[in-house]
């Protein structure tokens, strides 16, 4: 079953294989791990469940890329059967397994976003960006900063969103997602004045003429609402 599914790349032969260990020997976690993942690759949540969740309590007994794998696919299937506590602690049981690993890392953090822990996104997110900061490339560290910002706004610490995000414009000054990024930044701290600003520059910079228009009516909105200025809201 192991080599259909990873060396031949034949699933139906794999998930054969793998049923018939599974019916000799129905306690086999390679067997039920093979079978669980087969079934979430064909989208089969429940029947993924049927199979990984007994595996999650012997994770030890498999290799820990592929109980890793294990516990990253039942988080999804947990997830699709409106079971988000058990996938948040699957996908945390996955980067506990490989703590060096950045997607493991950031699916967990994403997850905790998710799950309304704005602040324990914060910190992890933190943590992240401190260890991996010298391996990873300028749209990796882009990305981390911009995923910190969001969960320091959601933890209502939105002034310290600021500098991260100004530590990514130091690293891509005209950045689109990072100047849309600050200006959410500037809402949440109410500085109406630099969400203008930044509006307008954003407006300036917009690739096409429906996004500038999107922008521009923002800025009258925030204008007339915020500012009390309807000459500029006209404008």
């Amino acid at each position: 079953g192991v080599l259909y599914r990873d060396r031949i790349g034949d699933l139906r032969e794999a998930e054969a294989s793998f049923e018939q260990a599974f019916a000799l020997d129905a306690t086999c976690t390679i067997a039920a791990a093979g079978l669980g993942r087969i079934a979430f690759e064909k989208r089969n949540h429940r029947a993924a469940i049927e199979h990984l969740e007994p595996v999650l309590a012997r994770l030890d007994e498999l290799r820990t890329e592929e109980a890793a794998e294990v516990c990253t696919s039942a988080a999804e299937s947990f997830a699709e059967l409106g079971q988000p506590e058990r996938s948040l602690d699957a996908l945390k049981r996955a980067r506990d397994l490989m703590p060096a690993s950045l997607p493991h890392n950031e699916r967990y953090a994403a997850a905790l976003m998710r799950a309304g822990m704005a602040r324990e996104a914060e910190r992890l997110y933190a943590a992240i960006y401190d260890r991996f900061e010298e391996r990873i490339d300028t749209s990796e560290k882009v990305r981390l900063l911009l995923a910190r910002a969001d969960a320091q706004i959601g933890a209502e610490h939105a002034r310290d969103a600021v500098a991260t995000v100004r530590r990514g414009l130091e690293l891509r000054p005209e950045d689109p997602e990072l100047l849309a990024a600050l200006t959410r930044c500037h809402e949440a701290t109410h500085d109406w004045n630099e969400v203008v600003n930044l509006l307008q520059l954003r407006a300036r910079r917009a690739a096409d003429a429906e996004q500038r228009f999107d922008l521009l009516v923002k800025t009258g909105d925030v204008f007339l609402e915020k500012l009390k200025d309807r000459d500029a809201a006209a404008q």
